[in-house]
């Protein structure tokens, strides 16, 4: 699923508050790890790392939870299904009444759970 990408200016004092969803089925365990260490550091870099972003880290696999940033290194992916959508519906959910600038989603893009876009 490709979005077109959008460029937000901020006013002065305004930190983008950004969702981080990370794939945490079994899948994933299938990516070279030298792959997954490059991801991780450049997610690090630019989302743990930069305090002008507000991130919220969560993982998902059967379903989705929070994670904190310093748990992100050593998480194995372990889960049984791809529900890319219940991720994104977790967040919908946490985010009902708040903004959201954006969400980031690292993952092999393999959904294999019911439900679909439309469903969303």
């Amino acid at each position: 699923m490709l979005l077109r990408p959008v460029k937000k200016v901020y006013t002065t004092g305004a930190s983008p508050e950004v969702a981080v969803l990370i794939d945490g089925s079994r899948s994933m365990r299938n990516m070279d790890v030298s792959v997954y260490e490059k991801i991780y550091a450049k997610v690090a870099a630019r989302f743990v790392a930069d305090k002008k972003v507000k991130s919220n880290f969560y993982v998902f696999s059967d379903s989705a939870n929070n994670i904190i940033p310093d748990d992100i290194k050593q998480y194995k992916p372990d889960g049984g299904i791809t529900d890319i959508f219940g991720g994104l519906d977790k967040i919908k959910t946490d985010y009902l009444g708040r903004r959201l600038d954006a969400v980031v989603l690292v993952s092999d893009g393999n959904h294999n759970a019911d439900g679909s876009a439309e469903d969303m």
